[in-house]
């Protein structure tokens, strides 16, 4: 099935390169700082669901390994910081 969607070309200063673009499905980024530039009409084919659901779940999974790199890298640091106390008290 053809899919149509409006989207928003929008620029914003930017403290390294001038400006910055991005495109977004909604018109009004002004309270963001963006300045709208031109819209812009794309239609595309959607496709089907079981190929969105896998996409989904890959992305789900992503994250999931993330969060857990992250978790485990904050548990390493806790107890390093644990082991050095309880390294201090048992000098003292």
């Amino acid at each position: 099935m053809k899919m149509k969607v409006t989207l928003h070309a929008q620029a914003s200063q930017s403290e390294k390169s001038g400006f910055r673009y991005a495109v977004f499905n909604h018109e009004d980024m002004g309270s963001c700082g963006y300045t709208a530039l031109q819209t812009i009409e794309v239609e595309f084919t959607d496709t089907d669901r079981s190929t969105l659901v896998s996409g989904a779940v890959a992305a789900f999974r992503e994250e999931q390994k993330r969060i857990r790199a992250e978790a485990q890298s904050k548990v390493a640091r806790l107890d390093e910081a644990i082991q050095s106390l309880l390294c201090i008290e048992h000098k003292a």
